[in-house]
């Protein structure tokens, strides 16, 4: 296990999103902080073939193809793949706020607890992401506070707006149900804070979620995502 933080990025039909979500992760911030890790789920359009692109440029980018099975054997691929003491997993549509990765780096080093919980802000084709980094201040929170976090809106029981330990999922066998067409981050997130046992909350969205009629929550696929 390698003090990284290891990005797994789940892609399906994703290409017209892609570049800009890598773009945000390779050009501004430092490659030693991190793997990225790029599962191309049987994409019919050039989002594989952009995963190779960046993987040949990028050291620290490794890709595995694989047929359309859906978003969680996709992202279960992904963290077996993994080698991090953290894991992110991110959704190809979406954007990490500038400097993203840096900053969880930075505010998690010596870092011991299980789970790390930041905020996200939505945005769509027209809003105006910042161009510098977010400061943040990490702070330790109870167990009751964390699951609380679940059922609130700024957080919620998304997986891309949290780090988890990747010792906690190994050692807990904590997967992505594979036979769950829905819910099944709320599954996953609820599964890992069950096992949890220490927590921390950092201050100030790291992560930008897409909502708009192209987005992954609004398309379709031969399985799930």
């Amino acid at each position: 296990m390698k003090d990284i933080i290891s990005i797994i990025i789940p892609v399906y039909n994703r290409g017209n999103f892609l570049v800009r979500c890598l773009d945000s992760i390779v050009k501004n911030n430092n490659h030693a902080h991190f793997e990225n890790i790029l599962v191309d789920d049987g994409s019919t359009d050039d989002s594989g073939n952009i995963c190779d692109e960046y993987a040949s440029k990028n050291y620290n980018i490794r890709v595995a193809h694989k047929p359309n099975t859906g978003v969680s054997e996709t992202r279960n691929l992904g963290l077996s793949m993994s080698i991090g003491k953290w894991v992110w997993f991110i959704d190809g549509d979406d954007i990490p706020f500038y400097g993203a990765v840096d900053t969880l780096y930075e505010q998690t080093n010596n870092c011991k607890d299980d789970v790390v919980i930041f905020t996200y802000k939505s945005f769509n084709k027209d809003t105006d992401l910042s161009s510098k980094r977010v400061k943040a201040c990490r702070q330790t929170i109870s167990k009751e506070d964390a699951i609380g976090t679940l059922l609130d809106i700024d957080y919620a029981s998304f997986p891309w707006n949290k780090l988890f330990s990747r010792k906690l999922l190994v050692d807990n066998k904590i997967k992505f149900l594979e036979n769950m067409s829905m819910c099944e981050d709320m599954e996953f997130c609820f599964h890992a804070y069950d096992k949890a046992k220490s927590f921390s909350l950092i201050s100030g969205p790291q992560y930008g979620y897409r909502q708009d009629n192209n987005s992954a929550s609004s398309s379709t696929s031969v399985m799930s995502y």
